[in-house]
């Protein structure tokens, strides 16, 4: 009888620790996965040009409520970072929203856009 409680004992046991080993096979894969978007992320790092690793650092204000050359110039040439507006660039909801959509479509020619 000692023998069969021992016995069911250590197999609980086994399961159970078999049981984390499957939460830590999990969790090495989310890491995996982790470390190959790293690896991604840095392998487009290292294939910038220092003007434009500098432009990602970059958040600038624009004129207006439409898009103009010097606001092309620093979404194309100088492929800034970030775009905010302020109250400036807001005459309606209508017009923000073309002026959203513009600046997209302006920096969806990006290679780094995201």
């Amino acid at each position: 009888m000692k023998k069969i409680v021992l016995g069911i004992c250590l197999l609980t046991m086994t399961l159970s620790l078999n049981g984390c080993n499957n939460k830590n096979t999990i969790e090495s894969i989310n890491l995996n996965k982790q470390n190959n978007n790293i690896d991604v992320i840095q392998k487009e790092i290292e294939n910038m040009t220092l003007d434009e690793k500098i432009g990602q650092i970059i958040t600038v204000g624009i004129d207006g409520y439409t898009i103009n050359d010097k606001t092309k110039e620093l979404i194309v040439d100088k492929k800034v970072g970030g775009i905010i507006l302020f109250k400036d660039n807001i005459n309606d909801s209508n017009q923000l929203l073309q002026l959203i959509n513009n600046i997209k479509d302006i920096n969806s020619k990006n290679i780094m856009e995201r």
